[in-house]
């Protein structure tokens, strides 16, 4: 008389790791592109809320910030009177800069990498 077998043999576990193995090596790169991509769009929603803010300034300065006669009050080191970023102090993955024209008729917000983020990457949004 055959006894049942219990437990797993060694080929069973072997050809189990094997799958997670592939599996793994499917799913990382996908998962390096959706972190990738989440905080370009975090770079993205932060020049969006610039440009909602510039216009506000606009309707009430009839100019975009900062004050291209060099305010003191205006200036792109002061952006934080006007917006603040919803990522915060050294873990921010973009340094946000604004510089507008000479008459303050046009601006240019731009994103550049940092942290987490290659420095590369510069996010650019122009009026």
């Amino acid at each position: 008389m055959k006894q049942k077998q219990k437990g797993v043999t060694l080929v069973e576990i072997m050809i189990a790791m094997g799958i997670l193995a592939v599996i793994a090596a499917i799913a990382m790169p996908a998962y390096r592109g959706y972190i990738k991509s989440s905080r370009e769009a975090e770079g993205w929603n932060n020049l969006a809320a610039i440009k909602l803010v510039q216009e506000e300034y606009f309707l009430e300065n009839n100019r975009y910030f900062p004050d291209p006669d060099g305010n003191a009050s205006t200036t792109a080191a002061n952006l934080s009177t006007y917006w603040s970023p919803s990522e915060t102090g050294t873990n921010r993955n973009f340094e946000y800069t604004v510089t507008s024209s000479g008459t303050g008729t046009s601006y240019t917000a731009t994103a550049t990498g940092r942290n987490k983020v290659p420095a590369t990457t510069v996010l650019t949004v122009t009026k």
